[in-house]
């Protein structure tokens, strides 16, 4: 996809990957253990529309995007 592709694709109301995590970020949490989360930072390359980085801020991890 071109640059001008993926700006029409982005600047839709709806959400073109969908607003749940993908099964990469929910594998983070399970070889993650909570109590160390909080002292992570998560970088989030190619982060789209953010459903990734939204899921693991919410699992306390700090993120970069």
């Amino acid at each position: 996809m071109d640059k001008e592709q993926l700006q029409e694709i982005y600047l839709k109301e709806e959400y073109y990957w969908g607003t749940e995590p993908n099964d990469l970020a929910k594998k983070v949490l399970y070889y993650i253990a909570e109590p160390l989360r909080k002292d992570l930072l998560l970088v989030d390359l190619g982060a789209g529309e953010g459903r990734d980085s939204v899921f693991l801020l919410r699992k306390v991890f700090k993120c970069w995007r």
